[in-house]
């Protein structure tokens, strides 16, 4: 009868721990990604004034559909219309803040410095975006030459790593 008690409750217990466990982070790549773009989206934060900027978790289900997206270079052009990011690197980061810094009191009124802002073809723009909340990333089978390009940016190299980017 003690026997008959306790299976439930280990069950329960199991079952419980299995549940919680999709939480957390299971590899140095998601946390990697993770720790990027929020170290990216403070600084931005702080150097474009901005109070609301909501901190980013991952989301598993965001990295599987992105990741139908890294067997060719090719397939970049499909995601076009997606809310995307591509893991950029620290040179283009700090240029990306300085930006945003200088032509801090221009933003609203002219469209080329809004471009500035968000980057080339809005290259930043979803990542950047106070509301976002959940994103997903995947490594590309090769690196890939980035599309996009702007006079004041440094040359966008190749990338590595492409995210989709959600909200709730």
């Amino acid at each position: 009868m003690t026997l008959n008690f306790f299976i439930p409750m280990i069950l329960l217990v199991a079952a419980s721990t299995v549940r919680a466990s999709p939480a957390a982070l299971h590899t140095g790549f998601q946390q990697k990604s993770l720790d990027h773009i929020n170290s990216f989206r403070s600084r931005f934060a702080h150097a474009a004034q901005i109070a609301n900027m909501q901190k980013m978790k991952y989301n598993r289900t965001l990295e599987a559909t992105i990741q139908n997206y890294t067997s060719s270079c090719d397939l970049l052009d499909d995601i076009e219309d997606m809310p995307t990011y591509a893991i950029l690197d620290k040179k283009f980061i700090d240029s990306h803040i300085l930006q945003t810094e200088t032509h801090q009191d221009h933003l609203e009124v002219y469209e080329y410095h809004i471009e500035i802002l968000l980057g080339p073809d809005r290259t930043v723009t979803h990542i950047l975006h106070p509301l976002a909340t959940q994103v997903g990333c995947a490594l590309m089978a090769t690196p890939c030459k980035w599309p996009r390009s702007h006079e004041e940016w440094p040359t966008i190299g190749k990338i590595q790593t492409i995210c989709l980017v959600g909200k709730v």
